[in-house]
């Protein structure tokens, strides 16, 4: 019962933060230096969510490590580089 419990925290943290907050947050921003302190502000937000869940992000920083991981390949290779004029 209890890893049920992890993954619905795991998944509420997940959606919320990562595919709502954070892309609305970056569409406004931009490349502007007002990114980081907004980034940085919107932390406390979410170290009170998982406060209040008594969440353990276990499952949550693997998740994060491999959509990392899997973004990351994504932008090493060429058509990616070529598309974002990022040279």
């Amino acid at each position: 019962m209890e890893i049920l419990k992890w993954l619905l925290h795991t998944t509420i943290l997940l959606v919320v933060l990562n595919f709502f907050v954070m892309p609305a947050v970056n569409g406004l921003t931009r490349n502007k230096w007002l990114k980081l302190p907004v980034f940085i502000i919107l932390s406390v937000p979410s170290a009170f969510l998982m406060a209040w869940l008594n969440y353990v992000p276990f499952f949550l920083f693997l998740i994060l490590i491999s959509l990392n991981y899997h973004t990351l390949k994504i932008m090493e290779e060429e058509e990616f580089i070529l598309e974002s004029n990022l040279i």
